[in-house]
């Protein structure tokens, strides 16, 4: 990913250390970027744990007292019960 859009990454700068060239899949160009500004591409398992924790903590949020407990009662019901907000 570089500005938020997936790249392939097509050829490195002949020295090898700043410069990448890549083609973006949104506009056909190519780019030049400096690697700071690729960030690899999140898994389905990385979304997925992303989704299950954000869940959760809705779950969790209307309580005043957060514990661990709660928070294990919400990951149950999440996990087991296969609880999805409509």
């Amino acid at each position: 990913m570089a500005n938020g859009y997936q790249v392939v990454i097509v050829a490195h700068h002949c020295n090898g250390i700043h410069a990448i060239y890549a083609e973006s899949e949104y506009d056909g160009l190519l780019y030049y970027g400096e690697p700071n500004e690729f960030r690899p591409i999140r898994t389905p398992e990385q979304i997925a744990a992303d989704e299950r924790e954000a869940a959760i903590k809705e779950m969790t949020a209307g309580y005043a007292k957060n514990s661990d407990t709660l928070a294990a009662w919400a990951a149950y019901v999440y996990d087991t019960l296969g609880y999805r907000k409509p």
